[in-house]
């Protein structure tokens, strides 16, 4: 075949072969992912499990160690936010350090293993499911005006059991 290979993806203009059309939710027997006791226990990384997961119907338990470290990236980037703003509000960008030559300003270490957390998190959320752009593809947006209100969670939640 010459030239350039048609897209799978592609949205065609009158009749969509593309996958966000024929993307269908299935329920499991049991599949239902249950928040682990390491997470359940500290408080913060069971709010954040709370508001991605919700009540897990819509991930299977092999999914667990992808949501976990997905939960633990999101930690580690609030965490980051925290230290990286000032008790006066802030951001410090730039950081002095003392030392037996005087002191020395560097870039905070912060920022640096916060862009890395981000990235982790972009790509998991996509991988999972739970990024804008991953419900676009599997045909799960709502209106945003009720999408600020709702969880991701809940909302993945509602469009699988509409869809049953």
């Amino acid at each position: 075949m010459r030239g350039r290979k048609p897209d799978a993806l592609a949205v065609r203009r009158n009749k969509s072969t593309a996958d966000l059309a024929t993307s269908t939710a299935t329920v499991m027997d049991g599949g239902a992912l249950v928040e682990p006791a390491e997470i359940a226990n500290d408080q913060h990384m069971h709010d954040i499990w709370v508001s991605t997961v919700g009540s897990g119907a819509a991930f299977d338990a092999c999914d667990s160690p992808v949501v976990q470290q997905l939960v633990f990236n999101i930690a580690i980037l609030e965490d980051c936010r925290a230290h990286i703003y000032s008790a006066d509000g802030t951001m410090q960008t730039m950081i002095e350090i003392e030392d037996e030559l005087g002191t020395v300003t560097r870039p905070n270490p912060y920022i640096k293993i916060m862009q890395d957390a981000e990235k982790s998190v972009l790509k998991l959320s996509q991988e999972l499911g739970i990024s804008r752009f991953a419900r676009a593809r599997l045909g799960l947006t709502q209106a945003m005006s009720t999408a600020a209100q709702v969880s991701i969670a809940e909302q993945i939640d509602k469009a699988i059991s509409r869809r049953q």
